[in-house]
This record gives structure tokens, sequence and C-alpha cells, in this order.
């Protein structure tokens, strides 16, 4: 929590509420000054404009998670995570980057098509695309031979359906510091809909994308269904699921789960571009814990997961900017209070307050409750910094305060129990 009259910067403002929070909760307010406790920048912030803050002040974004959160970023991150830990990353469709990875895609796709009577559908996303912009459904690979945009192509989920509609969550995660690395999920979001009701992909249908794409940038477009409700609060859909489906009980634990493991396996880049950032500053010599370069950044995340026909979450994507934009009268309500809630989250020495119970922030990492899970993510976040963290000694002293901010309790059970299996996914 931060007192009264905190001063904090705005800058490139766009959506009022973020201005209309911090008035809420005393803040002072500039446009433009260098002394401001706090750098709150409503959107992505050039690498070159991180060059503008100083060290001592607090920001609410982490260098170079605009590129981390990339779909191929993203997806490669997931990928190289699977082979250490084969049991635990299962929670995203299979996932190839192309152009360069055409030709194991064509393999698998022949492999599945070998074995099913209908031809396997795929889903083909740009890169760094946003808003629905540029999907496209495809059975025959060859479309896509000739094709060099850079982009990812995924097994097409099998959905959860509700009342005979598609739908996928956008849900909240926040990264309060980096030192330790602690992240929280929020106990509301928003549940998407398709406008189309749903019917397994056919040829005839690949091209519908009011049926198979559930942005709300292209449902709004669906004339027909205008009168139709597309977006709703994530906690009545999940508790419509948790009436239809023996399963759904379970749903919000598996959910918190698969946000921790994927944030895991992009810590390694974030401590490696917050390294290289703040290496480039000389920031070498004893740090005061005030300024700790580990401690300066915060960052709101969007989380896009959607339940698959076995009630399993699937994640999707991550969005570093999610829209603090309000289309529907429950998005106000929850845009503000996750705004009013971080900021009584976060703090400007990167410690942990007393009154988070209070919020509707839910604590993910780090976590000491002595659980076969906390144990699993303690060897992840280890494996993961010694296999794809810093290579380079950009920032000697940040790298070493990565590795001492793992604070899990210590290794105890045998690590055969780690093949375990959380949970499985089906897929269509």
């Amino acid at each position: 929590m931060n007192p009264k009259n905190t001063e904090v910067e705005i800058r490139r403002l766009r959506c009022h509420i973020i201005k209309d929070t911090f008035e809420a909760q005393g803040f002072n307010i500039s446009s433009s000054s260098s002394d401001a406790n706090l750098v709150w920048w409503d959107g992505s912030i050039p690498l070159d404009e991180f060059s503008s803050i100083k060290p001592e002040q607090h920001v609410n974004k982490i260098p170079g998670m605009d590129v981390l959160c990339y779909k191929s970023t993203l997806f490669q991150a997931l990928n190289q995570m699977q082979p250490l830990f084969p049991n635990y990353y299962t929670f995203f469709p299979k996932t190839f980057l192309l152009p360069h990875q055409y030709s194991e895609f064509l393999k698998e796709h022949q492999k599945l098509n070998g074995r099913h009577r209908d031809a396997p559908t795929w889903i083909v996303k740009p890169r760094a695309g946003c808003c629905g912009a540029g999907i496209r459904l495809v059975q025959i690979p060859y479309d896509l031979a000739h094709d060099t945009t850079p982009s990812i192509v995924q097994r097409y989920v099998s959905p959860f359906l509700i009342d005979s509609h598609k739908f996928d969550f956008r849900l909240y995660l926040l990264i309060s510091s980096l030192h330790p690395f602690t992240l929280y999920i929020y106990n509301e979001g928003i549940a998407r809909f398709c406008t189309q009701k749903y019917h397994p992909p056919t040829r005839q249908n690949l091209s519908d994308k009011f049926m198979h794409i559930t942005n709300t940038a292209i449902n709004a477009e669906n004339k027909i269904s205008k009168d139709f409700e597309y977006t709703r609060s994530a906690s009545s859909v999940f508790e419509a699921i948790s009436e239809s489906d023996p399963y759904g009980a379970q749903l919000w634990e598996k959910i918190k789960k698969i946000s921790t493991l994927t944030l895991l396996a992009l810590y390694p880049q974030i401590v490696t571009s917050v390294a290289s950032h703040c290496g480039k500053k000389k920031q070498e010599k004893t740090i005061e814990p005030s300024n700790d370069p580990m401690n300066r950044f915060f960052h709101i995340l969007g989380i896009d997961i959607m339940i698959n026909d076995q009630c399993d979450p699937m994640v999707l994507e991550l969005n570093d900017n999610p829209s603090m934009k309000v289309g529907v009268p429950f998005e106000d309500v929850l845009k503000r209070k996750l705004l009013s809630d971080t900021l009584k989250v976060v703090t400007l020495d990167g410690s942990t307050p007393p009154n988070i119970d209070s919020t509707g922030w839910q604590k993910l990492l780090p976590v000491d409750d002595g659980t076969h899970f906390t144990t699993v993510i303690r060897t992840i976040q280890q494996r993961a910094l010694n296999v794809f963290g810093p290579k380079t000694p950009v920032n000697s002293l940040i790298s070493q305060q990565a590795v001492k901010s793992i604070v899990y309790p210590k290794l105890t059970q045998d690590k055969s129990k780690l093949k375990k299996p959380v949970y499985r996914y089906h897929f269509q």
C-alpha cells in the first residue's frame, strides 16, 4: 500500500479510469514530473524510453515484456519447458512457429491425419497480432507452405460449450516484484463468447469467425446476433461450468497452477531482459533495497485461457498490455477495482503489504504451503533459470539476486515423484 500524496507520473494516458483510480487513492498526478515516485505508462514502453526513467522510480512495465508476450516467444518458451517437465507442461495446444517449423508442422499433420477419419484442424495466428486480426483456421497444411509471415499454428482445441457457444477467459496476472519473483492472479475476469452456435470445424464452416474466434472485437461485428451477451463476468461463467460439469469445481485451482507454470517458463527471459536493461546503467555495485532494480518494475498481464471439452484449462495467449477500456457496465466495476487493488498490493520498495487478503489478488508465487506442487515449482524455477537464464555477465549482481530470490522450502521429497502428472488434456 502506497501512502496518500504519492506522486505519480502518467504517460500516454488513454483510459480515463486509470486517472480516476489514482485520484480516488489520493495520489498526486503529473504528466511531466521527473521526480515522481511512480511512473505509469498507459501502453507498451519502447525499450529506449526506459532510459528516461530514473533508477529510484517505480514503473508499471517490465523491460521487454511486450516482446516476451509475442505468441511466438511465449510458445517457444513453453515448448522448451516441455521436454524438461513433460508431465506438467501439457496445458497448451501443440504449437509450431512458422515459417521455420513448417516441416515439423507438416509431419505432425500427416501423423494425425493417418490416425483420424477427419482432417485435423489448425488455427493460425500472427506472431504479434491482437484483437483477432489475421486469425484463421486451416485443414490443409499446404495452404501455409509459401506463407513467410511470422506466425504460430496451433492444434485447434475442442471447446467446452455453454448454451452451445464457444468461449474463453481473459484473466489478469500481476508481477509485483522480481526479488523475490512475486505473482498474483485476480479473482475476476471476462468471459468472451462467440456469437454463433458452435459446430465442429469443417471445410464449410472454417471461415465462420463468429463460430470459432472468441475475440470481442470480432464478435462485436456480428450484426445478426447483436443482442447476444458475448462478454460476461468470469465468475458467472465459472459458476455455470461448475453446475454443468463435475470437474468444474477444480477449474480455478487448475487455472492458478497453469498460470504459475506459464510465467515460470518466461522467468529466465524476464531476468535476462531486466539484467540487460539495468546493466546498461552499470549498476554493479551495492544496491540499496529501495533502488533494487529487481524491485523497480511491476506489470499487469492478461492471460487468455480456453476450457477444453474435458473441462481442462488451456493457455492460449499472454497480453502485456491488457485493455483498461470499458465495453459493458460490469467491466467498469471490474477494472476500477483491479487497478485500485493493484495500488494496494504494489509497493515502492517491492515489499509485500499486510492487507493483500482484502483485495481481489490471490498470490501464486512465492508459496510455502508444504505441498507437492510447491516442491515442483521450486524445482522448475531453479532449472529454468539455470538452463535458459542469462548466459553473459550483463549484470552479475542481478542474476545472483534472481537465484537468491527463489525462496521456496528445501527439497525433501523424492525427485521421482515429480514424474507424477497433475492432470491430462485431450484434443480434438
